[in-house]
């Protein structure tokens, strides 16, 4: 690993740790993740949070992604953005990646009380 890469690294290391300590600027995780999915990705840009937030996936889903002919999932990452200054969190339409399905299952979401969530902005 060359010293680019080990700097890359530790930044991404770095915002991981601040935004999984539940903030950035006005957006909380706990308003994403609202006691039903996780973020499992996170990018910082100019004013803005995006993550990506991982629910697993329903029997439903499962088979109508089997009766479509797409390869086996577990779990569904949604795209959402905030703006560091304003807090409310939105899914993310311009995102590239989009909605994605992942053969694995989520991590286990972190709980946090019903007031907490209740105190999200709109």
């Amino acid at each position: 690993m060359n010293s680019t890469s080990i700097s890359l690294l530790l930044i991404i290391v770095s915002a991981l740790l601040y935004v999984q300590a539940g903030r950035v600027g006005e957006c909380r995780t706990s308003c994403v993740e609202r006691n039903v999915q996780r973020i499992v990705r996170v990018h910082l840009r100019d004013n803005y949070v995006m993550v990506g937030a991982c629910n697993n996936a329903t029997d439903a889903q499962k088979a109508g992604g089997v009766l479509a002919g797409e390869l086996p999932f577990e779990s569904i990452v949604t795209p959402y953005i905030c703006h560091k200054k304003i807090g409310v969190w939105t899914i993310d339409e311009l995102d590239q990646e989009g909605i994605a399905k992942f053969p694995v299952r989520c991590p286990s979401v972190d709980q946090v009380s019903q007031e907490r969530i209740a105190s999200c902005p709109n």
